[in-house]
């Protein structure tokens, strides 16, 4: 997991029916029978989790048995042995066990790559119970019943056929943390499962060289410092047709009423890769539903009495951003460097209570159901692979202009941006990434994805009176008038504007520009609000759905930009411009979304329309901000350089709705929403922020643990 800070520091596990620490059930050298006809038995027959290396069993001696069931489709061996470098064991010199899964016998050529972190964190042991038990499956499959169908969502190609045409790297990517877990032979327990590795608990999940800000607080080195992480990232990129991968994970809490959440990584995508993404999600939710049904996983039977309030979940699984999920964002994640860095359709897990609780006390029914998810996160990933390059996106767009903005962010130190060079310096190790963006880079790639006209004007165009009647939607983007280029007439600018929308156009205001609105007379300067908090996002007024800037919109909606890849710190850093809602509603706004301070209320219009003359005003708080290289008071180092912009799949999705727009006065037709009436100001969804810390108790399966909720910022 993406640690979640808690209230307390430490989360007390005590597990009233947990078995007591012994060797799981494995068959490696003892007749199957004894493990219910497999190599590692089912959750529910066994009485704790694999150990590592134990007295009575070891992860290589299960693989290896694993293996031999299906020589012609699995193999074995450790991560040094797959790089040839010797120096890839872990910190504590463990061996780091990698499983490729393929046909052997098929041409490599032409495969597509799949690839699984599992566990990387020690002590969120889903990935690695799971992992084993499908490893387990591929193999007598490929024996048993290879017409067998294996399902990204509900499309199904058989197991014979996914064999032949993909190839999947499988690492269990923590030994140290899961050694630390085993089985003493002089104790009944070990001392339980550790985050890190061996080097003072080093997170392997924060060193990975994602783009954007990079944390060095709390000791952290240069990416790919960890030998774990160095050895894992020289295997992937040597991959010559990676499609799809994962990074599954455990959690202790869920604010996502999902026993599987999967988390959408950061990455500067286009719309294809975006509905790539997309489409992963929801096929990946199926699946794991799937899997719940055929294995006969019933979250009211695993929890009980338990509340169904957020403190245990119902749904097989959901998705959301980060943000959403874990409640901040983070440098050097793995599944951003996916994205980012390998060109992969990739999706992080979170699996519900695989974390602090319950470490290494095990509770076979709750086991049964992280295997379920961990099978159905695998099955989908692997089968994804061979459907993603069909995705075609589509968007219904308007006719649209922008304005231009000759201002670009440069890591060379001849372009005047604010900062001579990078703003930040590298340290020993480190190689600075060159950069060149701008958030209007996003226009392009939309033009290039859908066609039809998405042009660039110039404000001092707009301001002597350039013809717009051809545009449906004209976008002032994170600026007021442009900070590059010739000096602009802003009241005539301003007017320009004005009348475009008044005259039946849409005008849109994003991030800073909504500082336009005193100018344009609908608000006071003072009405005018920027929240930092620890994403870009909005909070959506309930329900959601009821607005046509919502359509499509999936899961658990929230962060609309992902800041760390602009620049930005993950903590309190990540600007959202709004208005005040009394004051934008008293103007005749409607507000579709909110965003206030971090952890506090949210009462600032951040995505919302209100009519204007013939046409509209939309604004949209926090979507396409300019990267930054340096801030006050705050260390910005950016060594793999900048994003032009970072825009999530929710945050793509309302700014597709709000192209949408057709003018009035152009076409004959209605706007895409309806008059500008304000919405309720009652319940609105909740969405981010820190957990309430609550008890589960009275669960005699369960025992007594401490878990965090999440605050409903409303």
């Amino acid at each position: 997991m993406r640690y979640r800070p808690v209230l307390a520091a430490a989360v007390p596990v005590l597990f009233a029916l947990a078995a007591p620490a012994a060797a799981a059930p494995t068959c490696t050298t003892v007749p199957q029978p004894v493990c219910g006809g497999r190599v590692v038995a089912e959750p529910e027959q066994s009485v704790t989790f694999h150990q590592f290396d134990g007295p009575l069993e070891s992860a290589g001696g299960s693989l290896e048995a694993i293996e031999a069931l299906a020589p012609d489709f699995l193999e074995v061996m450790t991560l040094a042995e797959a790089t040839g470098d010797p120096k890839h064991t872990s910190f504590g010199g463990r061996p780091i066990w990698v499983v490729r899964v393929t046909d052997e016998k098929a041409p490599r050529a032409g495969k597509a790559q799949v690839a699984a972190s599992l566990s990387v964190h020690g002590l969120e042991s889903a990935g690695r119970e799971g992992g084993f038990r499908y490893l387990e499956d591929l193999a007598r499959w490929s024996v048993d019943e290879p017409d067998r169908l294996l399902y990204a969502g509900d499309t199904g190609i058989p197991f014979a056929e996914v064999m032949r045409r993909t190839e999947t790297w499988i690492g269990f990517t923590n030994s140290d943390g899961w050694a630390a877990g085993d089985v003493d032979t002089d104790a009944s327990n070990g001392p339980g499962f550790q985050r890190g590795n061996d080097n003072g608990g080093k997170d392997l999940n924060r060193d990975f060289a994602t783009v954007g800000w990079f944390d060095r607080t709390g000791g952290r080195g240069i990416a790919e410092s960890e030998p774990e992480i160095d050895g894992w990232t020289d295997l992937v990129e040597s991959f010559p047709n990676l499609k799809t991968s994962t990074d599954i994970h455990g959690e202790l809490t869920t604010p996502n009423n999902a026993f599987s959440d999967l988390i959408i990584p950061a990455g500067q995508w286009t719309p294809k890769r975006q509905d790539q993404v997309n489409q992963l999600s929801l096929n990946m939710i199926r699946t794991v539903e799937r899997k719940f049904e055929e294995e006969g996983v019933v979250l009211d039977d695993v929890f009980g009495p338990l509340p169904e309030d957020g403190a245990t979940p119902r749904r097989a699984a959901n998705v959301a951003a980060s943000y959403d999920i874990v409640g901040y964002d983070d440098s050097g994640f793995m599944g951003d460097w996916f994205s980012q860095t390998q060109d992969s359709v990739h999706m992080d897990v979170e699996n519900f209570l695989s974390n602090l609780a319950p470490n290494n006390a095990y509770v076979p029914l709750v086991e049964q159901a992280h295997v379920a998810a961990v099978r159905g996160n695998l099955e989908a990933t692997i089968v994804e692979a061979l459907l993603t390059d069909r995705v075609q996106p589509r968007a219904d767009y308007g006719r649209i202009a922008y304005v231009a903005d000759p201002l670009r962010t440069s890591s060379d130190p001849a372009v005047k941006d604010g900062d001579p060079g990078t703003g930040a310096d590298v340290v020993e190790g480190e190689l600075q990434t060159p950069y060149d963006v701008s958030r209007l880079d996003y226009y392009p790639v939309l033009k290039q994805a859908f066609g039809g006209t998405i042009d660039p004007v110039t404000a001092g165009a707009v301001a002597a009176g350039k013809n717009l009647r051809g545009y449906d939607t004209l976008v002032v983007t994170d600026m007021e008038v442009p900070y590059g280029g010739p000096a602009v007439d802003k009241a005539k600018y301003v007017a320009a504007l004005d009348a475009f929308a008044k005259a039946g156009g849409q005008l849109v205001l994003t991030d800073r520009a909504l500082g336009l609105l005193d100018d344009l007379k609908v608000v006071a300067a003072d009405a005018l609000t920027v929240n930092r908090t620890d994403a870009g996002h909005v909070d959506f007024v309930a329900p959601l759905g009821d607005h046509p800037y919502e359509k499509g919109l999936v899961g658990a909606p929230s962060q609309t930009y992902y800041e760390v890849m602009l620049g930005y710190p993950s903590r309190v850093q990540a600007p959202n411009y709004g208005v005040e809602r009394t004051a934008w509603e008293a103007a005749g706004g409607t507000t579709v979304a909110t965003v206030g301070e971090q952890g506090g209320d949210s009462p600032n219009t951040a995505l919302g329309h209100l009519t204007r003359g013939k046409g509209r005003l939309t604004v949209f708080g926090a979507i396409l901000p300019q990267a930054v290289e340096s801030l006050p008071d705050v260390e910005t180092p950016h060594p793999h350089g900048l994003a032009s912009y970072a825009v999530t799949i929710t945050g793509g999705q309302v700014l597709d709705n709000v192209f949408a727009y057709r003018g009035a006065a152009r076409t004959g037709a209605a706007p895409v929403a309806g008059p500008g009436a304000p919405r309720p100001t009652g319940d609105r969804l909740p969405t981010t922020g820190l957990l309430d810390l609550v008890a589960i108790g009275g669960f005699a399966l369960l025992g007594a643990t401490a878990v965090v909720r999440r605050r409903a910022r409303r």
